[in-house]
């Protein structure tokens, strides 16, 4: 198991993925060239169960929204 903070991932081809979760439950899932999913303070463990994983993962370290400028 690892955690990651909130990050985005932009799959770059085709495979098929169980991801094992703390509560012991597991999501299966499928990615595809192009394909973007959010994930929010995910802890989990991968296993890749066909094709070869590659993806482009951006996390958010952190961020705070700053007040837009005034233009008046």
């Amino acid at each position: 198991m690892h955690s990651h903070p909130p990050f985005v991932f932009v799959s770059l081809g085709t495979a098929r993925v169980k991801m094992a979760l703390p509560d012991g439950k597991n999501v299966m899932f499928d990615t595809y060239p192009g394909q973007a999913m959010w994930m929010e303070n995910v802890e989990h463990a991968w296993e890749i169960l066909s094709c070869e994983v590659h993806v482009i993962a951006v996390e958010v370290k952190s961020a705070q929204r700053t007040p837009k400028p005034r233009t008046d």
